[in-house]
């Protein structure tokens, strides 16, 4: 609180520390039921959209959505809020899915990161279409000491992950189903960013990477590593939140990143446009219009289209003060719309 104050009172930091733009309230549409302290921790989330005609009947076809868990592994609900599976495994720090492309199908894959004594290992589980059963696949150790944030998403005929560190090393996997069906997988490259915060999110069209900046704005890289990363800055004549968690979404014609802010009790949206972050307004959470507003430690996931009962997309943020435990709540992507005005 001291170094806070000190800053504030240097001229140069005074717009630091002005306060930030009042949140529009959202009111969830569903939540999940808080889960205790012990078990489930508020924190990385990540939606399975699922929707294909093809698909056998079971969560891979409708939809499912992970989150991390206290006390390890990946907790796994319906997209009406109800718990399917509770997979045991490792504590993550963050985890995200993806479509797995295999020789004659798809598989549906969790993965997350953790750390393991000095070393980054990434977790990976895999759901088999018309099993609905969710199974560990295998562990791929990576070269960084304290993983930050993690990102995965299918890109063409591949599963690319993004995870980085404290320092700014960004690591690009590819994961691939081996001749005898255990994970594979094979760095793709390795660059650096300045002043990463937590979280990052992979924008499949443009085949680009979004990171959080710690100082505030955002950090822009290619997949492919050319051009070299780009630091985004936002400008507004008002103090604008640092993002501590963010996820991509298309709208329509519109690209947009949802993010967690600093404050933890409010959520931001930017449209994404000619390369830039233009910052469109905030949202709190909550379960009635003078409720108290969710708290989320960095867990955001949204999704622009048509999803079960959500006509037009969803977001989904994991609330860590809900009375009993921290718990899922699911907003109608129209809902933040309306109420913010775009």
């Amino acid at each position: 609180m001291r170094s806070l104050l000190a800053g504030c009172a240097v001229s140069m930091l005074l717009s630091a520390c002005a306060a930030l733009p009042a949140p529009k309230t959202v009111l969830a549409s569903a939540e999940t039921a808080p889960a205790p302290e012990r078990e489930v921790r508020a924190g990385s989330v990540s939606l399975w959209v699922g929707g294909s005609n093809r698909l056998p009947d079971g969560l891979t076809r409708s939809g499912f959505v992970a989150a991390t868990n206290r006390s390890g592994g990946v907790a796994v609900y319906d997209l009406e809020g109800r718990l399917q599976h509770a997979v045991s495994g490792p504590r993550l720090i963050e985890l995200d899915t993806a479509a797995l492309p295999l020789a004659d199908a798809y598989a549906t894959l969790i993965g997350g990161v953790y750390r393991s004594g000095r070393q980054t290992r990434l977790s990976l589980h895999r759901a088999d279409h018309g099993q609905d059963q969710i199974r560990h696949w295998g562990d791929v150790a990576v070269d960084l000491a304290e993983p930050l944030g993690f990102c995965m998403r299918q890109v063409e005929t591949k599963v690319q992950a993004v995870v980085f560190d404290r320092r700014g090393e960004v690591r690009i996997i590819e994961i691939s189903e081996g001749p005898d069906g255990a994970a594979q997988s094979a760095e793709l490259g390795r660059f650096s960013i300045d002043d990463p915060g937590p979280g990052c999110a992979i924008d499949t069209m443009l085949r680009q990477v979004w990171f959080s900046g710690r100082r505030g704005g955002f950090v822009r890289a290619s997949l492919a590593q050319d051009p070299a990363p780009v630091r985004v800055e936002v400008s507004a004549p008002h103090r604008l939140p640092r993002s501590v968690g963010v996820s991509y979404l298309n709208s329509g014609r519109d690209r947009f990143l949802t993010a967690v802010d600093e404050d933890r009790t409010a959520f931001s949206v930017w449209r994404l446009e000619r390369g830039g972050a233009v910052w469109v307004g905030r949202f709190a959470v909550r379960e009635t219009p003078d409720g108290r507003p969710a708290r989320s430690i960095g867990g955001i996931e949204s999704y622009g289209s048509a999803i079960a009962d959500f006509e037009d997309g969803v977001v989904i943020v994991q609330d860590g003060g809900d009375a009993g435990g921290a718990n899922l709540k699911f907003v109608r992507w129209s809902d933040v719309r309306t109420a913010i005005g775009f």
